[in-house]
């Protein structure tokens, strides 16, 4: 544990206060005397943990976005690692939301699409996130949000998925409970866990609370208690995020932003729409946000969609 008030690694830095517990260390507040700029720095000692840092390490050093917590170096002191990291004066989403506190529909959507951005720049190269949570969502000094603390994050394929349970329960897909190695997951878990954080936003508590194993068969088996406080908006897009069969959810971060900005209609209740999905077809298509299976499905599709071969093949 680091000194407070006291100056580290040869005064390289000033050791502030401590901000908190990330997935396998302390972090700290403290201040790079050389460019007298306060930095977050998170401690790893223990030796088992420190090859989840490494992954870490490895995987922050090459992600630049507005929504993403920015990683600036990698110290080390005799037999322990630190990492520092950009430094957000807003501490986390937990200071707006929970235990009953909640925030206007206005300011959730804002953060909501913040995640989003984070979450479709991550997924773009193939990384899930996999605890995203109010403890891991930091607010920044202009108002806007940033997704931190990548300790069990995972690079993922269309060959190789995830597998492993990790993440905070309260926040878990539904199959993250049942995943193994045949039957793995993807990206779409940080959609649920984004749709968690969208209900405790607006509602001031997760979909679902309680015991472990209650929280978990509400993941698995049953439907939040959706307040009719909700516009039909919201409610459409928290039931597009926490569809149970990933298959139901939305397919991609970019998909939940163009539902937001009022750009394709969010499917509610199984309402499969013709009109809706040729809005959908049309926007992907021109924005390139389809892989190649999908684009066949369209070409299947075309007839009853109104799109021509040209316009599918583009």
């Amino acid at each position: 544990m680091l000194d407070l008030g006291q100056p580290f690694l040869d005064g390289k830095y000033q050791i502030e206060s401590k901000l908190g517990h990330g997935s396998f260390g302390i972090v700290y507040k403290a201040l790079e005397q050389f460019s007298k700029k306060h930095v977050a720095i998170k401690e790893i000692t223990d030796d088992d943990y420190k090859e989840a840092l490494l992954s870490e390490i490895e995987l922050m050093a090459g992600l630049h976005h507005a929504n993403v917590v920015q990683y600036k170096t990698t110290e080390k002191l005799k037999e322990n690692l630190y990492l520092v990291m950009e430094y957000l004066p807003g501490g986390s989403l937990v200071s707006l939301i929970g235990e009953g506190k909640k925030i206007s529909s206005g300011l959730a959507k804002q953060h909501l699409i913040d995640i989003l951005e984070g979450l479709k720049y991550l997924h773009s190269f193939d990384v899930v996130h996999r605890d995203l949570k109010p403890d891991n969502v930091l607010l920044a000094a202009d108002g806007h949000v940033k997704i931190a603390d990548f300790g069990v994050s995972r690079a993922i394929s269309k060959s190789r998925k995830a597998s492993s349970r990790a993440g905070t329960i309260k926040y878990m897909a539904p199959e993250m409970f049942e995943a193994d190695e045949e039957h793995g997951y993807d990206h779409r878990v940080d959609l649920y866990a984004a749709g968690c954080l969208y209900f405790e936003m607006l509602v001031g508590t997760p979909p679902f609370t309680g015991t472990d194993t209650k929280v978990m068969m509400g993941h698995v088996a049953h439907d939040p208690a959706y307040p009719a406080s909700l516009s039909e908006e919201e409610l459409a897009v928290l039931q597009g995020l926490l569809a149970k069969d990933a298959k139901d959810r939305f397919s991609n971060a970019e998909a939940v932003l163009l539902a937001l900005a009022g750009e394709i209609a969010p499917v509610v209740d199984g309402d499969r729409d013709e009109d809706i999905y040729r809005q959908a077809a049309v926007k992907a298509l021109a924005d390139g946000v389809i892989d190649d299976a999908e684009r066949s499905l369209l070409n299947s599709l075309k007839g009853s969609l109104g799109l021509s071969r040209e316009t599918c093949d583009e």
